[in-house]
């Protein structure tokens, strides 16, 4: 399987597992690679070898995202167990998919759309990173996800988000709280 073949929910699991291996790979080299003063992965700081391979994974793991992300736009088959632990989902639009009791344990998202997206009974989440990404657009989401979201990634003035690196205000992200919460079940 390519990944630029079409997917399904048959061959989700091998995207999955492909997105894991290549985070895998990509984690240590972007820790080593980081600038924090500069706020950028500094290739220069990687061999020959690992900055070619830190490109590689950064170029193709939005495409896997995507894919992802297409397949999770399709209704999901009955009793199928949505599973994306460990894994590293970047710069793309995940726009009204179905969330909806996923494991999300060691997830890390970054700059990801979730307008309108499900994450009723979410309650695997642990290690969840979701950095520049538009969680609290979604349509409805668990209690203590909602909690360990607004504690861990509230809103930022100043910073873009979402694979278009917009800018957010405070009494956007207010209103969205506020909806989200009057919707807890």
């Amino acid at each position: 399987m390519t990944i630029f073949t079409p997917v399904d929910w048959s061959s989700l699991d091998d995207l999955v597992q492909l997105n894991r291996a290549l985070a895998a790979r990509d984690w240590p080299l972007a820790t080593k690679s980081y600038d924090a003063q500069k706020n950028i992965n500094d290739r220069t700081q990687l061999t020959k070898e690992e900055a070619a391979s830190f490109g590689y994974a950064e170029e193709v793991i939005p495409t896997i995202t995507s894919r992802i992300g297409s397949v999770l736009k399709t209704p999901r088959p009955l009793g199928t167990q949505l599973d994306l632990s460990g894994t590293y989902l970047r710069a793309a639009d995940w726009t009204g998919i179905d969330l909806s009791a996923a494991n999300l344990e060691g997830a890390y998202f970054l700059d990801i759309d979730l307008h309108g997206v499900e994450l009723a009974n979410v309650t695997r989440f642990s290690g969840l990173k979701m950095q520049t990404t538009i969680w609290w657009e979604a349509k409805l989401i668990s209690k203590p996800l909602l909690e360990f979201l607004t504690a861990k990634f509230p809103f930022e003035k100043g910073t873009l988000y979402g694979p278009r690196y917009e800018q957010y205000d405070q009494a956007g992200y207010d209103a969205a709280l506020a909806r989200l919460t009057s919707r807890l079940k």
